[in-house]
C-alpha cells in the first residue's frame, strides 16, 4: 500500500547492540557527493544515527533533493571538513522538492555551512519545513542559509561558529522567507571579517499571519574589524521583532552596529514592529543604524528597546548620530519608553540578563515564554522583562559584563 501518514519507514539503531549505528561515506565526485540521499522520499525518519562524511572535499552527509514529511532526529551529522563548498552537514538541492520536512534535535558539525536550504524562487517556495533545536557547531561561513521558504520555522537552535574563521560570517542568512517563525535560537560568531549575526532581506508576512523574530540571542566576534551587524533588517513587511538580545562585539566606528533598518516609503513593505529588545553596542560602533526610510511608513512601532553603545553612539539615523535617546527621540518620534543604560548580560557571550535595568521594562507583545521556556511574567513578577531573557534581578545586581 505504499508508505503514509499512517503507514511510516523509520531508521534507527537495534536496541540490542549497544554499539553507535554508523553510516559513513567518503564522497569523491559531485555525482556520489553525498552519504544519504533522500529522493521522491514521504514519511521516512531517521532517528538517533550518526552520518559521517569522509570525503576530503566532497562532504554532504545529508542530501535533500525532493522529500516530504521526511523527519531527521536526534543524530550526529558531521562533514568531512569545514573549509570546502562542497562540505555540508545539511544539504537542501535548490528547487521546490523538499516540503513538512524537519530537522530535529541532531548535532550538525563541521561543514562550510551548518545548514544550506535552498528553495525555488521569489515566486515558488518550499513550505513547511521545521529546524529545531539542533546544535550546529564549527561551521565555516554560514550557520544556516535560508532561501525561499514558506511558513518555515527555525526555532531553539544553537549557531556557534568555528574559532578561526577570517571570511565573512553569517549566522543566519534569511532571503525571501515568508511567514517565518525564526524563535528562540543562539548565535555566537567569531570570523575575523565581515560579520551579519542575522541577515534579513525581503521577509515577508501578512496581516494575519507576521513574519516572527523573537527570542533570539545574537553575539557577533569580537575579532571582527569591519562591518560587523548583529542583526540586519532590509525591505520586509508584516515583520514582529520582539524579545531579542544583541551584542555587536566587533566592526569599524562606523559599520558596527547591533541592529541596522533598512527601509521604503514603498507599500511593498511595512508594517514592522521593533520591540522589547536590547540593542547592545561594546565594540566601535553604534547601537543602531536606520535608513530614513525605514523610520517613516517602514516601521508601524519601535519601542520599549534597550540601547548601549560604548562608543557613546547610540543611533545612527542616515549618518546622523545621536548620543542620546532624547535626541533619537526627538528626530524619529520613536521608542518614547525605551531605555539607554548597560542592561547587565552575564558576559559578553552569556545574553541572560543580572541587572536590574530591562526587569519588568518592557510591554506585553503576546510572547508568552522567554528563551528558555519561562513563562513572562516570571512569577512573582507582573511586568515583561525587555531582551530574550525573563527573570527576576537579584538584590544587588551587577554590572554589565
Amino acid at each position: 500500500s505504499g508508505v503514509s501518514a499512517t503507514n511510516t519507514i523509520t531508521f534507527q539503531p537495534n536496541p540490542a547492540n549497544i554499539n553507535p549505528a554508523i553510516i559513513s561515506f567518503s564522497a569523491t565526485t559531485a555525482a556520489n557527493n553525498y552519504v544519504v540521499r533522500f529522493s521522491n522520499s514521504s514519511y521516512i525518519t531517521f532517528d538517533s544515527l550518526t552520518i559521517n562524511s569522509t570525503g576530503p572535499t566532497y562532504g554532504y552527509a545529508v542530501y535533500l533533493q525532493t522529500a516530504d514529511n521526511v523527519t531527521i532526529k536526534n543524530c550526529s551529522i558531521n562533514a568531512s571538513n569545514n573549509t570546502s563548498f562542497n562540505c555540508v552537514p545539511v544539504y537542501n538541492a535548490s528547487g521546490v522538492g523538499v516540503t513538512n520536512t524537519t530537522i530535529e534535535n541532531n548535532k550538525l558539525n563541521k561543514g562550510y555551512y551548518g545548514l544550506y536550504w535552498y528553495g525555488g524562487n521569489t515566486t515558488q517556495k518550499e513550505i513547511g519545513n521545521k529546524i529545531l533545536n539542533n546544535e550546529v557547531k564549527d561551521f565555516n561561513i554560514y550557520g544556516m542559509m535560508c532561501y525561499y521558504q514558506g511558513g518555515n520555522t527555525v526555532e531553539g537552535n544553537v549557531f556557534e561558529q568555528r574559532v578561526g574563521a577570517n571570511s565573512t560570517s553569517y549566522g543566519l542568512y534569511v532571503y525571501y522567507n515568508d511567514s517565518c517563525k525564526i524563535r528562540s535560537n543562539k548565535v555566537t560568531l567569531t570570523g575575523s571579517g565581515t560579520n551579519y549575526g542575522l541577515y534579513i532581506n525581503r521577509g515577508v508576512g501578512s496581516a494575519t499571519n507576521k513574519m516572527e523574530v523573537t527570542n533570539n540571542m545574537i553575539v557577533t566576534s569580537s575579532t571582527s574589524t569591519f562591518t560587523s551587524y548583529g542583526a540586519y533588517i532590509s525591505y520586509t513587511k508584516y515583520l514582529n521583532f520582539y524579545h531579542n538580545s544583541i551584542n555587536c562585539r566587533g566592526g569599524s566606528a562606523t559599520a558596527g552596529r547591533a541592529l541596522t533598518v533598512f527601509g521604503s516609503t514603498s507599500t511593498l513593505y511595512g508594517f514592522n514592529d521593533i520591540k522589547n529588545n536590547i540593542f547592545a553596542n561594546s565594540g566601535l560602533g553604534q547601537a543602531a543604524y536606520l535608513s530614513t526610510g525605514a523610520i517613516s511608513t517602514f516601521l508601524t512601532g519601535m519601542d520599549y528597546n534597550i540601547y548601549t553603545a560604548a562608543s557613546g553612539n547610540l543611533v545612527s539615523q542616515n549618518g546622523t548620530l545621536h548620543t542620546t535617546l532624547a535626541s533619537w527621540q526627538t528626530a524619529s518620534s520613536l521608542d518614547s519608553n525605551s531605555i539607554a543604560a548597560i542592561p547587565g548580560f552575564f558576559s559578553q557571550t552569556d545574553l541572560h540578563l543580572q541587572g536590574g535595568v530591562a526587569a519588568d521594562a518592557g510591554a506585553n507583545v503576546g510572547v508568552m515564554v522567554d528563551i528558555d521556556g519561562d513563562t513572562r511574567p516570571l512569577l512573582p513578577s507582573t511586568g515583561y522583562d525587555i531582551g530574550a531573557d525573563e527573570y527576576i534581578p537579584p538584590t544587588c545586581p551587577m554590572g554589565y559584563g
